[in-house]
């Protein structure tokens, strides 16, 4: 496998005044004293300390989550758009459906998974078998965790390998979201393993507001095993031995 790194171009401009009105401004005022700029290797410039003494900051509203539910029109145009088979059997929240309570035969999925992680039907093996390793349930991912596995295992078979749980675990590690998307899990890469590139760009908001349940058959999880797809909500992962 290998990395891809994102590099940034930078250009310094600079803007000067004709000499008659500048030697105009230096006897009228006094000289300007110019801050220095300090630019240290992999980080952005430091500023030298102002003379005046610092304003309070002013404290940022804190963020409200939030999001509008999935409509049924929301549902049909996820249909029509990733382009979901007339077979899958798709039905919105309705009590006591919830991502922490899904009945037998039913699992619950993020449309963000569909629309923004590139997510269809039926669902690889390879999520799945994730899952099942971890002892997660479907709505337990974050989308991070749906775009890696699924970049990881298409980027395998590319190169004709065999990629597991295992290997998964020896190149990144699975963390528990400990901020607005608590119970949720997400990937980081192990510190010298390969970073795949574009990934960290990719922002989500409000991913949790839009869900629903398909029915668990072979139209929609293909021939994997339904007795091994999670449906318990968990805040412990699977011990797995790296």
């Amino acid at each position: 496998m290998s990395d891809f790194e994102d590099s940034q171009n930078k250009s310094n401009h600079s803007y000067g005044d004709d000499s008659s009105s500048s030697e105009t401004r230096s006897a009228a005022s006094p000289p300007r004293v110019q801050k220095r700029v300090i630019t240290l290797g992999g980080m952005g410039p430091i500023r030298s300390q102002s003379t005046r003494a610092d304003k309070p900051k002013k404290k940022k509203a804190a963020k409200k989550g939030g999001g509008t539910p999935m409509t049924n029109s929301d549902l049909v145009d996820l249909r029509r758009r990733c382009q979901v088979p007339v077979e899958v059997h798709m039905i919105l929240s309705r009590p006591p459906l919830h991502p922490e309570n899904v009945s037998v035969g039913w699992c619950c999925a993020y449309a963000n998974f569909f629309e923004k992680c590139g997510l269809f039907f039926p669902i690889p093996a390879c999520i799945l078998e994730m899952l099942y390793c971890l002892g997660l349930a479907f709505p337990h991912m974050c989308p991070n965790f749906v775009r890696h596995v699924l970049a990881l295992f298409t980027r395998a078979r590319e190169v004709n390998r065999a990629f597991s749980c295992h290997d998964l675990l020896q190149l990144f590690q699975v963390k528990t979201n400990a901020r607005s998307d608590q119970g949720t899990y997400y990937i980081s890469a192990r510190p010298g393993s390969l970073v795949l590139g574009g990934l960290k760009a990719c922002r989500d908001t409000n991913w949790r507001s839009k869900y629903f349940f398909f029915r668990v058959d072979r139209h929609s999880i293909g021939s994997f095993d339904p007795t091994r797809i999670t449906r318990t909500w968990s805040t412990n992962l699977s011990q797995m031995e790296i």
